[in-house]
């Protein structure tokens, strides 16, 4: 895919995600040679669900019977996926909370209340963190109560079942993963230290803004050394920075303990381009030539 394309994809997406103007509409390219190439790389992402509903948001926009369907389609299936997806996370939610298991939602469970709504945040997984003291409860619970299949044994870091209905989970006890990152997973490990409860006496807790924003970069950068990491989380990293109540000096402190401030700033290099019509730079254009080949998690090739 070219770098127009991906211009125009980053421009519908903009158009539903914050408030557009004039001038951002006049930058749509609405034909369908266009259309087919955003949407075609729109579906790469796992982000065609909210490209069709930017299309669908403009009310002067003529469309065929034929892409009216395929657009209304592709809201149907991201709203389903979400509806699914969130009944099993809050049946969990709900056991672990009856249980007196602290937990900790980690990913698009969080990052869906940055979206216009919740469903145009779509995810392959429900991502969950327990203190290692209460992983074997917590794993009775999905196993025995909830009927849930393992899908791997037991590692140093996480278990990967599946729900009755098909919803895949990854229930973790750290957020080291086979030390793939050294130095910058050190943060980590004292993830807890930066928790506390969503409400007074309850058992599921938040992640403080500086550390969330530390873990997402984190996450981005294991998935870099895997062969890329997608547009999906440049959209979240957006969508952070816009949404950020605390001062920029307590995630740079993070980013700098854990050796990611180098690597953060060339993203966010990235994400101005992409959605705030920033000039390209020869950097910004071999990352997003990066993550163009390496598709939605990163691909072997791209790795070697």
């Amino acid at each position: 895919m070219n770098e127009q394309t991906t211009a125009q994809l980053c421009a519908w997406l903009r158009l539903l995600l914050a408030p557009p103007t004039e001038s951002e509409e006049g930058e749509l390219d609405t034909s369908d040679e266009s259309l087919d190439a955003v949407f075609a790389l729109a579906k790469t992402y796992d982000v065609a669900g909210m490209l069709a509903q930017s299309i669908l948001s403009l009310p002067h926009l003529t469309l065929t019977s034929a892409r009216m369907a395929a657009l209304q389609k592709e809201v149907f299936v991201s709203c389903a996926r979400y509806e699914q997806m969130a009944h099993v996370q809050a049946e969990v939610y709900s056991h672990f909370e009856e249980a007196h298991i602290p937990f900790l939602p980690l990913k698009g469970a969080v990052l869906r209340q940055y979206y216009p709504e919740a469903w145009m945040r779509t995810s392959c997984d429900i991502d969950i963190l327990v203190q290692k003291e209460y992983f074997e409860r917590a794993d009775a619970i999905l196993c025995e109560a909830l009927h849930y299949k393992r899908a791997t044994e037991f590692t140093p870091h996480d278990v990967s079942y599946y729900a009755p209905g098909g919803v895949h989970l990854e229930l973790h006890h750290a957020l080291i993963e086979d030390d793939i990152l050294s130095e910058a997973e050190k943060p980590l490990q004292n993830v807890w230290a930066y928790t506390y409860p969503k409400a007074e006496g309850g058992y599921e807790m938040l992640m403080r803004e500086e550390m969330f924003y530390y873990y997402h970069i984190s996450h981005i950068a294991k998935h870099f050394v895997h062969g890329g990491c997608g547009l999906r989380p440049l959209v979240d990293m957006w969508l952070l920075e816009k949404n950020r109540k605390t001062d920029t000096s307590t995630h740079r402190a993070l980013l700098e303990k854990g050796g990611l401030l180098i690597f953060a700033q060339a993203l966010q290099s990235l994400v101005a381009v992409w959605f705030e019509n920033a000039p390209h730079t020869e950097q910004t254009k071999a990352l997003e030539s990066y993550i163009q080949q390496g598709g939605l998690y990163g691909s072997v090739k791209n790795r070697v």
